[in-house]
């Protein structure tokens, strides 16, 4: 497996809340976007990617299924964020996004909460796997509003779910099979704010290395406006039959 990931602070933020993780022997990723006042984004951010970390030891530990590691992994963090956001008072509220891919011999286990996305480029098409846990989200589902009025709805960044943000959390788990050649990226919203799937898409397929395709995504995102953290972290299959 080959992985890339980026992460930067923007045109207009003064501190990075975005965060990513990349594990290659172990075919794991992961990108959280914190949310909260002063640098409580930063910590949340911080503790989920710890959270996600420690799974290989846990999988280690413990002989259960990856889908099973996944829900400890969130419990876990979900559990450190809230105690830690009323605890101290420059924390209270704070809470992030969490969205994570693990790789296991040929399927992928997709773990996801918030409005980070999870896409798969298969046979040059990309798709996203991951749902939005947002309010527009939520409007466009009851058929309230229209995919295109969703991008300037004045709600659009309004989650509905987040990591650290109630006492218990459930992540949405999906489980792919994958084959050489499909492409996994994570990325948060300050790159999808920007950039179309089909761009997106473009750029891991075209590019000759997922470090070319993740750098020049951001650097579209900084042109177009840049106004939020990007994040984004891919991984392409060259060889099933790893981590087990």
């Amino acid at each position: 497996m080959k992985a890339a990931g980026i992460t930067h602070i923007g045109n207009i933020r003064t501190n990075n809340e975005d965060a990513y993780y990349l594990n290659e022997q172990h075919n794991l990723i992961a990108v959280a976007d914190g949310m909260g006042g002063h640098k409580a984004g930063e910590i949340a951010s911080g503790i989920a990617i710890e959270a996600i970390a420690s799974l290989i030891a846990i999988k280690e530990q413990n002989a259960i299924m990856p889908a099973e590691v996944f829900r400890k992994v969130f419990s876990e963090a979900n559990q450190r964020i809230w105690d830690k956001a009323h605890e101290t008072e420059d924390c209270k509220g704070m809470g992030t996004t969490l969205t994570a891919v693990w790789i296991v011999e040929d399927l992928a286990y997709v773990a996801h909460i918030g409005d980070s996305r999870a896409y798969l480029i298969h046979e040059g098409k990309i798709r996203q796997v991951t749902r939005d846990h947002t309010l527009v989200e939520e409007l466009i589902k009851n058929g309230s509003i229209d995919r295109e009025s969703a991008l300037s709805h004045p709600q659009k960044n309004v989650l509905m779910k987040a990591v650290g943000a109630d006492d218990s959390v459930s992540p949405d788990l999906h489980e792919i099979e994958v084959y050489e050649g499909d492409i996994l990226l994570l990325c948060s919203d300050g790159l999808t704010h920007y950039l179309k799937d089909y761009e997106i898409g473009d750029l891991l397929t075209k590019e000759a290395t997922l470090e070319a395709s993740v750098n020049l995504m951001t650097e579209l995102a900084l042109e177009r406006g840049g106004a939020d953290n990007i994040t984004a972290a891919a991984i392409r299959i060259e060889k099933l039959g790893g981590d087990r």
